[in-house]
């Protein structure tokens, strides 16, 4: 892996039609070669822009997950414009040191599309076309300075499953993010999922999961407690916040659509037209 840190503009930069199919893994991107400080890319740590499709950063071998952290100006990974599509985000550390237990945020969220589509972030248990209870596609995204997750925009049809968004690495101690950990407009974004490893566990968080937009579905979701589904992490304020929003389903008829949603500070669901 290579340290990518100290740029005065992004780390990384993936843009226009046709930088498809790249792969980014391994790196240290914003911090030093251990991984343990800060040492800030100064316009975020990888973009992907301009229609970029296809491209992967981190992955489920080993070793393939990237440290994008403590980096400053906009996300950690930013993926944006409407024609930048099916990327995939994948095994990474996003906001914490190398041992995913201290904190290194970013300086916006952690992870960012705005306007993107079909976009992946995280994975379930067969992404590694294995079922061994192992989620390697799994990113862990917290500690960062404003969301955790961020899709904003015309966004649709993406898909965040199977992270750890405000917690510690093995998903049982508080390392929370600055705002909502998952705040999702648009349309037609899947949060979660009904196969196994796909929730996401969204605890610790100044607030839980924020949607706007139309027809979001979140399913499978640990919202407010450890990985475990058992030990209180709590968000500050409501598990789930839907503002201004029409057509969500929050759950569903199987039990595997379940969302568990406790100890958080204020509602567990609110449905509101005001903050």
């Amino acid at each position: 892996g290579n340290v990518i840190s100290g740029n005065r503009a992004q780390g990384v930069v993936i843009g226009e039609v046709g930088s498809d199919a790249n792969v980014v893994a391994g790196n240290k991107i914003g911090t030093n070669k251990l991984g343990t400080l800060a040492v800030a890319n100064g316009g975020g740590g990888i973009r992907i822009d301009n229609g970029a499709k296809h491209n992967t950063i981190g992955g489920t071998a080993p070793g393939a997950g990237n440290v994008i952290s403590g980096n400053q100006g906009v996300a950690g990974v930013l993926i944006s414009g409407a024609a930048t599509t099916n990327n995939l985000v994948a095994g990474n550390l996003i906001g914490t040191d190398v041992t995913g237990t201290l904190d290194l945020g970013n300086g916006e969220s952690g992870v960012a599309v705005i306007d993107g589509a079909d976009n992946v972030i995280g994975g379930g248990d067969d992404d590694d076309g294995s079922l061994d209870g192992v989620v390697r596609a799994r990113n862990l995204i917290s500690g960062n300075n404003q969301f955790g997750i961020l899709i904003f925009g015309t966004a649709a049809g993406n898909v965040v499953r199977g992270n750890y968004v405000g917690t510690s690495a093995g998903g049982s101690a508080p390392l929370g993010n600055a705002n909502y950990g998952v705040y999702v407009a648009g349309a037609s974004n899947t949060i979660g999922g009904t196969m196994p490893g796909e929730g996401n566990v969204i605890s610790a968080n100044v607030g839980g999961l924020r949607l706007d937009g139309f027809n979001h579905q979140a399913q499978g979701n640990i919202i407010g407690l450890a990985a475990d589904g058992v030990a209180p992490l709590g968000n500050t304020f409501k598990g789930i916040l839907i503002l201004n929003g029409s057509n969500h389903i929050i759950g569903g008829t199987q039990a595997e659509a379940r969302n568990i949603i406790s100890a958080n500070g204020e509602q567990g669901i609110e449905i509101s037209l005001s903050s």
